[in-house]
């Protein structure tokens, strides 16, 4: 579903994960008045050091705990701001994170993009 655009309200759930299936993740951030704490965090599994998907092979394993903040920690933050985009490796463990608004209007609304390298 690359290229598509994307909205949530308060209250929808959100949980740590990768994008492992692509090389690299894109999000454009499209309110054009987002709540602060409504960007992209970043993570690193506590039990084992890892920050990526691929970096160990308990990858799997450790997707499981994306429902678990205490298993967590995070490691970096990009605010949510009109019009930004940033590109990250997908297999990075990442989060959004506060949702807000109660409608398409008033929501997160944001475009997602995948790529992959030529190989």
């Amino acid at each position: 579903y690359t290229g598509t655009y994307q909205y949530v309200i308060e209250g929808a759930k959100t949980w740590i994960h990768s994008d492992r299936h692509n090389d690299w993740s894109c999000i454009v951030y499209l309110h054009p008045d987002p709540i602060d704490n409504s960007g992209t965090s970043f993570y690193k599994h506590k039990e084992t050091g890892s920050i990526s998907y691929w970096d160990t092979d308990a990858g799997e394993e450790i997707e499981k705990d994306g429902d678990r903040p205490d298993a967590w920690v995070k490691t970096d933050v990009v605010a949510d701001r009109f019009n930004r985009a940033i590109l990250f490796r997908g297999d990075l463990w990442h989060k959004a994170d506060e949702y807000f608004g109660k409608d398409l209007e008033s929501g997160r609304l944001f475009q997602t993009f995948f790529f992959d390298e030529e190989k």
